[in-house]
């Protein structure tokens, strides 16, 4: 049976060209990565093999590597120099577990090379220790605020903003997301509550959260409105595109 769906609306295939590294000049400069790769990381007690494509990322995988990426879906800790998206999959939803001192300054050097870091969450586990401990470290100020709505709701996430995870995208279905406070709003439903938000570092690497990880993993959801599309997005970091 399909959870109870929320009616919640706005705009708006890509193929691999990449840019390589550009700074543009804005409140902090934005650096564009130019590896060619994008890491889904299911390490630290994070979403993996759940039974029934629950928690399971092989369709996103496939996804991502016909957009023309290598795709590592690994919980084993690896040097950062050729990702440009790392998406750590709700950690600490399976376990306890943290990153260690050596693993932060390896996303700190990242994110100082552009690398996008993609943070999800789950409906039973909206503050994850490990989350507010990485997040304090590389001293941003987003956040989940470990708020959610009742779980087995699929929300309907039309709100969106013009940041560049968007593109060529106008809804999103979700699964009892965790709501998110960050100083730039990516996506919300009808009523404002928000599911996806974003920080550009000093550094000029980018942090996005997103308040779900079911939306995307094998379960159903990925061929569901724009959830695709999103995924796509979150790799492609486009200069074009981008803000």
């Amino acid at each position: 049976m399909w959870p109870f769906l929320v009616w919640a609306c706005t705009s708006s295939s890509n193929k691999i060209e990449d840019s390589g590294t550009i700074t543009a000049s804005s409140s902090t400069d934005i650096i564009y990565p130019n590896g060619q790769s994008v890491w889904l990381f299911d390490g630290i007690g994070g979403c993996s093999i759940g039974g029934g494509g629950t928690c399971e990322y092989n369709q996103s995988k496939a996804l991502l590597m016909d957009a023309g990426w290598q795709v590592d879906y690994a919980s084993s800790w690896r040097a950062l120099d050729p990702y440009r998206l790392m998406v750590m999959l709700a950690p600490n939803i399976n376990g306890s577990g943290q990153l260690t001192n050596a693993e932060i300054e390896d996303i700190k050097a990242g994110l100082s090379n552009g690398l996008r870091l993609v943070i999800t969450a789950e409906n039973s586990l909206c503050e994850s220790s490990a989350v507010r401990m990485l997040l304090d470290a590389l001293g941003a100020s987003l956040a989940f605020t470990g708020e959610a709505l009742d779980a087995n709701r699929v929300i309907e996430v039309n709100t969106l903003t013009n940041h560049q995870a968007n593109s060529n995208a106008s809804r999103y279905l979700m699964i009892d997301p965790c709501m998110v406070d960050a100083p730039e709003n990516i996506f919300a439903d009808s009523e404002g509550r928000v599911y996806g938000g974003a920080e550009r570092l000093d550094n000029g690497g980018e942090i996005i959260l997103i308040g779900d990880s079911d939306f995307f993993d094998d379960s159903g959801y990925l061929s569901e409105a724009d959830n695709s599309t999103l995924i796509k997005n979150l790799a492609w970091i486009d200069p074009a595109l981008t803000p």
